[in-house]
């Protein structure tokens, strides 16, 4: 089991180039692309997908914080635990009420900080049901059940973030996958119901 705290925004439409050029002056990414298969759960603390033969899980263990960046941009800040074991069957058939898939073309570029935690930071093509969009995510990760997650969060926030350029990142645009799969859709999940510190 991993533990992640991430920071994830979701713009529909096109990719914009002053993105893509932000994005390259953080650093060499890794680039992959794939398609994943998600469960249309009900509830935006749940997410379930099916990649490369397993089934992967995340679980929001309390309610999502408010955060900021050193640009001023906001978002919600959620912590997950996320599980994942083998299947080895074939992907589940797409179903639109059920299994959606997801194409992603993804650059992540990894840090490793002197703690032990891992701090990411990507920048994602999606598209889903026809409609592209596109996803920033930076997220602090750790094996240890008791690391705390928030400082090193931080430390990537402004690592990362300090010279981003004027984006549209805002409370009503971060989500996790499971709220943006349902936006997408059209069945919009219940508003956020926010922790009650900030950060």
């Amino acid at each position: 089991m991993d533990r992640t705290l991430e920071l994830r925004w979701f713009i529909d439409g096109p990719m914009p180039d002053t993105v893509r050029d932000w994005f390259d002056t953080l650093g060499k990414a890794s680039k992959k692309e794939r398609s994943d298969v998600y469960l249309l759960t009900e509830s935006s603390a749940c997410n379930v997908k099916w990649r490369s033969g397993k089934i992967q899980t995340k679980r929001r263990t309390r309610p999502p914080i408010l955060a900021h960046t050193p640009t001023g941009f906001e978002g919600w800040q959620e912590c997950w635990h996320k599980w994942s074991f083998g299947t080895g069957d074939a992907p589940p058939e797409r179903d639109d009420n059920l299994w959606v898939p997801v194409h992603k073309t993804r650059q992540q570029i990894e840090r490793d900080l002197p703690t032990g935690i891992v701090v990411k930071i990507e920048l994602t093509r999606v598209e889903a049901y026809g409609e592209a969009g596109w996803s920033v995510c930076i997220e602090a990760e750790s094996e240890s059940p008791t690391q705390p997650l928030r400082d090193a969060l931080g430390h990537a926030k402004y690592m990362w973030m300090a010279e981003a350029p004027d984006l549209p990142f805002s409370r009503d645009t971060s989500m996790g996958y499971s709220r943006w799969l349902h936006d997408v859709a059209g069945y919009p999940l219940p508003p956020v119901q926010a922790a009650p510190t900030s950060s």
